[in-house]
């Protein structure tokens, strides 16, 4: 008899000491083992691993007995049709449960992001464009998944995993790439380019009950590979198909916080040119006024020039920012915007305090002064959604030390008293919404520099 009580602390249950050659009867080889996050989550695709059975079934939906070959993983949100579904599958087409994902989502891990604020630095996954000759990827997709330009370089999936899902999300997005073709949406050819949806893009029809044209899952990130294929686009897999779950949705878990379906920034050219508008003795009719509302254009005629054609004409150019639209307390356009990340609770009262990252603009710290305005808070409470609402700032008090500023708040008449806001709430000098027309907009106007941060006159090359 041992001194010592017989154990397998530190090691995986088994029949010996060391993890045998292959599986046997109590360790399946490679190791599987059952997802449990003990922390914060990275993004929402790590709740694939939510278990999505009743507790008494856990364990026993985590590993199905299947002769030499257990099935492993049957509890979980990836594999939704339990215990017959194919190897490698994941939600289900036919389901609607992936658009839950587009509601869930993490606090951006950037310094000073807010959860609801602006997050800079996405990638519209539609505009992947670009090739490299040498790798045969796009440049910003590998930009995206690698780390310093290398595989492995603290990544668990390879320069090989890489080509696959390149290879396939331009075909599957894009057949015909690099040349644009009209899309599944507009033909219903499932052949045609289907370009990437929001996850929480509608599957039905205003009246509820019509199916629209080529909508569901295989308009998201989450498609499959190819229109036979089980696997995700971004799944990775091996040889013998015997990867852990989570090492298997590594590339997307990676991508997921950087990419998005649509584009808010663009750069804008246009040119102003003079033209003769000939009489209607030249034009029968070509005459004004002239109005869309009357349903009349002018026809034009020869272009004015001075010296050669072409030398009175001005083109500009600008960049469009259109996640700085938005207006203050007034309901005014505001100038660049920033968010805070609150690190302190509201709690309701006349008056209250709360602490948050002190926020920058070109790199200078916003300095807050008493009678200013915050805007705190995701939805609009006065319109009774969320529990946004704009506060007056009656002292402010930055903090070199700590990167954060305290400020004492008081409610915006007619509200008596501040709401409650929990700690990570965000923080901001804007309340993010169309403003309408603008009217005497003006380039100049400081107002505007978040909406139009880059505007200038080209000056023509004459011949």
């Amino acid at each position: 008899m041992p001194l010592t009580a017989q154990h397998t602390f530190f090691q995986h249950n088994g029949v010996s000491n060391t993890l045998p050659g292959a599986t046997d009867a109590t360790l399946a080889l490679p190791f599987q083992w059952m997802t449990h996050l003990d922390r914060k989550l990275v993004n929402a695709t790590e709740l694939l691993h939510t278990a999505t059975v009743p507790p008494h079934q856990l364990t026993h939906r985590f590993a199905i007995p299947n002769g030499a070959a257990p099935a492993f993983h049957r509890h979980d949100f990836q594999r939704p049709t339990l215990g017959a579904d194919p190897a490698g599958a994941l939600l289900a087409p036919q389901s609607p449960a992936y658009r839950l994902f587009d509601l869930l989502s993490v606090k951006p891990w950037g310094h000073g992001q807010a959860l609801g604020g602006r997050v800079p630095g996405k990638v519209n996954i539609n505009m992947l464009w670009d090739q490299d000759p040498t790798t045969g990827r796009s440049q910003v997709f590998d930009a995206l998944l690698l780390a310093n330009g290398a595989v492995p370089a603290g990544n668990g999936f390879l320069a090989t995993d890489l080509t696959t899902i390149w290879t396939n999300l331009r075909q599957t997005r894009t057949p015909g790439f690099p040349n644009v073709g009209s899309t599944v949406h507009e033909t219903g050819a499932p052949t045609d380019d289907r370009p990437f949806r929001a996850l929480g893009s509608p599957m039905l029809a205003a009246d509820g009950t019509t199916v629209l044209t080529a909508a569901g899952l295989n308009d998201t990130i989450f498609r499959p590979r190819t229109s036979t294929d089980t696997l995700s686009l971004f799944q990775r897999v091996d040889a013998g198909n015997t990867l852990h779950p989570y090492q298997s949705w590594e590339p997307l878990r990676k991508v997921f916080n950087n990419l998005t379906t649509t584009t808010d920034c663009y750069l804008v050219a246009f040119t102003i040119g003079y033209f003769e508008v000939p009489p209607s003795s030249v034009i029968p009719g070509n005459d004004p006024p002239f109005g869309v509302a009357l349903n009349k254009v002018p026809r034009l005629g020869r272009e004015v020039y001075n010296v050669v054609p072409g030398d009175m004409r001005a083109k500009y150019v600008g960049v469009v920012d259109r996640t700085q639209i938005g207006v203050d307390n007034a309901g005014n356009q505001v100038g660049p915007s920033w968010f805070a990340d609150s690190y302190s609770a509201v709690q309701a009262a006349a008056t209250a305090s709360i602490e948050f990252s002190t926020p920058y603009l070109d790199g200078v710290a916003v300095t807050l002064s008493a009678g200013s305005y915050l805007r705190i808070g995701t939805g609009d409470a006065a319109s009774g959604y969320g529990d946004g609402e704009w506060v007056t700032v009656t002292a402010a008090t930055p903090n070199a030390a700590t990167g954060t500023t305290v400020a004492t708040i008081s409610p915006v008449p007619p509200a008596t008293q501040v709401r409650s806001h929990p700690a990570g709430s965000p923080v901001s000098n804007i309340f993010l919404r169309n403003p309408g027309p603008q009217a005497g907009f003006n380039v100049n106007d400081p107002r505007y520099k978040g909406v139009l941060p880059f505007v200038t006159k080209v000056e023509p090359t004459l011949p």
